[in-house]
């Protein structure tokens, strides 16, 4: 269950925007970025929920990656014959794939190439998440179910779709060993931990605002946003807290530091609520995931 509030203040915060780094608060209202700057308004100390970091975290846009749910889970899991794998087995595994997501601040994932999209259907509409879909010749036939529901965002492989958002080549939509600078989406198959990730890409790419970029750009080739933090646009954030470490540098002079040291963020926001807190997943909940998935790999 996601941990909604209606007035959030993020005060003495670091937070990354389109334009480098800035010092101050985030105010969230509803699903949106209502305010920030340097020094929140009085009137805010009435808000839901004020956490106050003393200068020692940094706010991060939400991730976007691609990602083919069933297909790392069977990696993982070291499955052989993914169909001898039960109905419940592989929505087990799906879930777990999107639960490892979010922990790592993967708040839009985009399916790609997912052989068992029903299914991903299914559970998407039981969480009430949003879901990115690469539209492809395989799944053309699932169209008017996709379109049904209001959380999933379309783009297509092939141009004059009327039902996509936009076009990608798949060109564009790169792995970790392909990755460039003409990337758009990047695409993940055998790891989601997003710290060694973003270490990886930031040394291809050459710089971390270059890989950040890359990790936000889906929001707006999905037309649901700019994909950075700024007034109006959806309330994705992540947030490194570096308070919880008091022996670890906070380094004020260059903040997103933290993001290289392979923390996961330790508040993760969706719209405005609160998805994961500390490692605390509150959409999908953690122990009966667990006890699922030990019946399945043992």
């Amino acid at each position: 269950m996601v941990y909604i509030m209606t007035r959030i203040l993020l005060n003495n915060i670091y937070y990354f925007t389109g334009y480098g780094v800035k010092d101050g608060f985030i105010f969230i209202e509803n699903s949106i970025i209502k305010d920030l700057g340097s020094e929140p308004p009085i009137e805010y100390d009435l808000s839901d929920l004020i956490y106050d970091f003393g200068s020692k975290a940094l706010a991060l846009h939400g991730f976007s990656v691609a990602v083919t749910p069933s297909l790392y889970f069977i990696k993982k899991a070291g499955i052989k014959d993914p169909s001898t794998l039960s109905k419940e087995g592989l929505e087990t595994g799906i879930k777990a794939c999107l639960y490892e997501l979010l922990l790592n601040g993967v708040v839009f994932p985009i399916i790609y190439e997912e052989k068992y999209i029903d299914v991903v259907i299914n559970i998407a509409k039981s969480l009430a998440i949003d879901l990115g879909i690469i539209v492809t010749p395989a799944i053309e036939n699932y169209i008017n179910n996709l379109l049904s529901y209001k959380n999933f965002f379309l783009i297509s492989v092939h141009e004059g779709k009327d039902y996509a958002r936009n076009v990608i080549k798949e060109e564009e939509i790169c792995s970790l060993d392909s990755v460039s600078p003409e990337c758009k989406i990047l695409y993940l198959s055998e790891t989601l931990n997003m710290g060694s990730i973003i270490l990886f890409v930031s040394k291809k790419l050459g710089s971390l605002e270059k890989t950040v970029s890359l990790l936000t750009k889906p929001y707006e080739l999905f037309n649901i946003g700019k994909g950075f933090i700024e007034k109006g646009e959806r309330a994705d954030l992540l947030v490194y807290d570096a308070s919880k470490l008091p022996k670890a540098p906070f380094n004020k002079k260059y903040p997103p530091d933290i993001i290289l040291k392979g923390y996961s963020p330790d508040l993760v926001f969706i719209k405005g609520d609160i998805a994961v807190e500390k490692g605390i997943n509150y959409i999908i909940e953690s122990n009966a995931l667990e006890k699922l998935l030990n019946k399945l790999i043992s």
